[in-house]
């Protein structure tokens, strides 16, 4: 069984709405071989994300890009490469400028869940979890599989009690 945990547009919200344009542009110029490269162009931009699949039954962990909802660009990497999970708050700010030069900002406050590895060094973001009152362990099946399965199985590391976190 692979998990497949989404965390978001691959070059932000601005560049797969920009690649929505691209792409009705690309349709309109079809005959033409800028139009092709329009269309390829909006293709990528709209459907790229950014995933973690977890492959449970053969213990190994994959952060990909996927493009067009199915190809999956990244490595497998073995479970037992790594050492345990930390849970870090993340900001991402994404901003676009209209043609009268006024800035857009669009901010993103979520925290994700990183597995560290050997040198104790974030190595893969399996999971994303937004809002500051939802627990770590409630919703998310991936954490949960971390704390229980893989971890506690294979490398033998406690999870990290719900009270030092810090909400």
């Amino acid at each position: 069984m692979v998990e497949r945990n989404k965390l978001g547009k691959a070059f932000g919200p601005y560049a797969a709405f920009a690649g929505i344009l691209l792409f009705i542009a690309g349709m309109f110029a079809f005959r033409s071989p800028v139009g092709i490269l329009l269309l390829l162009a909006g293709i990528f931009l709209a459907t790229a994300t950014d995933e973690t699949h977890i492959d449970v039954a053969r213990r190994r962990i994959r952060p990909a890009t996927v493009i067009l909802g199915f190809i999956p660009l990244g490595t497998w990497q073995s479970a037992g490469d790594f050492k345990g999970l930390t849970l870090i708050p993340v900001y991402r700010r994404f901003s676009v400028y209209s043609l009268s030069n006024k800035q857009k900002i669009s901010e993103e406050r979520d925290f994700r869940i990183f597995i560290l590895d050997k040198k104790k060094q974030t190595a893969v973001r399996p999971e994303k979890m937004q809002g500051e009152g939802r627990s770590p362990g409630g919703d998310g099946p991936a954490f949960s599989f971390f704390t229980t399965a893989c971890f506690h199985h294979w490398r033998g590391i406690t999870p990290v009690p719900e009270s030092y976190v810090r909400w």
